[in-house]
């Protein structure tokens, strides 16, 4: 079914399913069994990219916080955020399997969920420095996850695209710049209107696409509620510890606006309903894409940001490069409406 919108969509909306359970590890494992080989759960951007909606929806974004120990990122000893997206090829760090383990250390009194439900990293992989290893590319599982800096997302666009798994790296005195609370729905931009709220560009994934975010939404709401714990009193910044995202409408459209782990649901995408989806990111069929244009170019291309992608396009769009493939049409003519 179609997720459900709290008005009247401006584009075709993304065909998937809802899975809502009373606590989250059961929506999630309902909708990465949706999802299966190929599909994927839908992270943030995805869902920010179809707003709004009715109540509240958890993503397939988490939020993970530590010491970057060996300065990977930041200068060692400094602490960051990890926001890391599901993708096609996996999903993240709080699986199904690990929320029930921190729901269960805690009722048994050893910790597990802290503050705000916030999943303690340290007693659910007590073996494991997680946040290292994902500074280092690795999973918990061993593996691989693409990263990049938020700078770099800034500049080029996220590491990835085609849906794939990934995670942005920002300094926790960059996120501690977004103002926790409702504001005005423009005060993520400057007076020129170009994104500035790094919370707003991290979940977007990227700034073209936050301000284009801010743009649909300030035609429904006066407000934007963007909620994070990185400013409390009472959030250990020397701790490893990380959230599921959530996004929404309760008076106002709101970003992470919930950490519990109860009463809501994510969407799962199925493959097939990915290969259709109109709204397309940039490098949506990228395989069948960079087909086409290596049959008439005899040069392969793997673009590694939305720019490089557009020059594909671009020259393919020159070289008269056949259409008759649809996700390269369906490409062509959104790069084409832009």
């Amino acid at each position: 079914m179609a997720i459900e919108l709290a008005r009247k969509p401006t584009r075709t909306v993304l065909e998937s399913e809802f899975f809502g359970r009373r606590e989250l590890p059961d929506a999630m494992k309902a909708a990465i069994k949706h999802a299966k080989k190929g599909g994927l759960v839908a992270p943030m951007y995805l869902l920010m990219t179809h707003w709004p909606y009715k109540g509240l929806l958890a993503a397939g974004t988490e939020e993970l916080s530590g010491i970057d120990k060996e300065g990977v990122f930041t200068n060692a000893g400094e602490p960051v955020v990890i926001t890391l997206n599901y993708g096609r090829d996996g999903n993240g760090v709080l699986t199904p399997k690990i929320l029930r383990k921190a729901r269960k250390l805690q009722e048994k009194g050893q910790g597990g969920l802290k503050i705000d439900y916030l999943v303690d990293l340290e007693r659910v992989f007590p073996n494991q420095d997680v946040i290292t290893s994902l500074l280092q590319g690795k999973m918990p599982d061993k593996t691989d996850i693409p990263l990049s800096s938020y700078n770099k997302l800034c500049k080029d666009g996220p590491p990835v695209y085609n849906f794939e798994r990934h995670a942005i790296v920002t300094p926790l005195k960059t996120r501690q710049q977004t103002t926790s609370g409702y504001s005005s729905i423009t005060d993520p931009l400057d007076e020129e209107g170009h994104i500035t709220d790094p919370q707003v560009i991290l979940y977007a994934d990227g700034k073209k696409p936050a301000e284009a975010f801010i743009n649909r939404a300030k035609t429904n709401d006066r407000c934007l509620g963007l909620w994070h714990i990185y400013n409390e009193k009472n959030f250990d910044l020397e701790k490893s510890q990380g959230f599921v995202t959530s996004l929404g409408c309760h008076l106002y459209s709101s970003l992470g606006c919930e950490h519990g782990i109860f009463g809501t649901g994510f969407i799962g995408v199925a493959q097939d309903a990915l290969a259709t989806w109109e709204n397309a990111r940039p490098g949506l069929a990228v395989k069948d894409i960079l087909k086409a244009v290596t049959s008439k170019t005899e040069k392969f291309v793997r673009p590694k940001n939305r720019e490089a992608y557009n020059e594909v396009v671009e020259s393919a769009i020159k070289a008269s490069v056949p259409q008759s493939e649809g996700p390269w049409r369906d490409y062509v003519n959104l790069y084409q409406a832009q």
